[in-house]
């Protein structure tokens, strides 16, 4: 989103397709389990799995809609970020898709201390969430004429990012139980 093609944000686009046909199949077996006779835990093992494939299916369309369309933007604005700009957001978008990583791994593995441990990084992608938004607000004071319609952009970014690392965490707050 910060760099790369129109044609890379089209792959992500289609990705997305692919995305919601695995969510309507996942939604479509969770329909048939659920007519089944279910006891309490196999009923709330039920939710929690519809709980995980919306925020999953939540997570593709906040990237297909909202982050690709900030891609769009910073290219129809032939805004280009500076290596420092990019390194000081790196850590906060590093630590986002790791959590994503982790939590996926967590929920193949049924791993509920990893699906903890992912929750347990809030503070941590919060202060990293704010030291990157710092750093564009302050891009606001030079000289740079493209720097409003950049910190724009940006500033869209890590709203986007931080709002996917909300989906995150939830679903790692229903594999933990918590």
């Amino acid at each position: 989103v910060v760099e790369g093609t129109g044609e890379d944000l089209d792959r992500i686009v289609a990705m997305d397709d692919d995305v919601d046909h695995l969510h309507a199949e996942i939604l479509n077996y969770l329909g048939v389990l659920a007519r089944e006779e279910l006891g309490t835990t196999e009923t709330k093992r039920l939710e929690t799995e519809v709980e995980i494939a919306n925020n999953l299916e939540a997570i593709g369309d906040l990237i297909e809609t909202n982050l690709v369309a900030q891609g769009r933007r910073r290219l129809e604005n032939n805004v280009e970020f500076s290596e420092k700009r990019k390194e000081t957001g790196r850590p906060f978008y590093e630590a986002v898709v790791l959590a994503l990583v982790d939590v996926l791994k967590a929920l193949a593995d049924e791993d509920q201390a990893l699906a903890q441990e992912v929750v347990s990084r809030k503070d941590r992608i919060q202060k990293l969430s704010n030291a990157a938004g710092e750093a564009s607000a302050e891009e606001l004071f030079s000289g740079d004429p493209e720097r409003v319609v950049r910190f724009r952009i940006e500033s869209d970014i890590i709203d986007q990012i931080r709002r996917l690392y909300y989906h995150v965490k939830r679903i790692g707050k229903a594999i933990a139980g918590v």
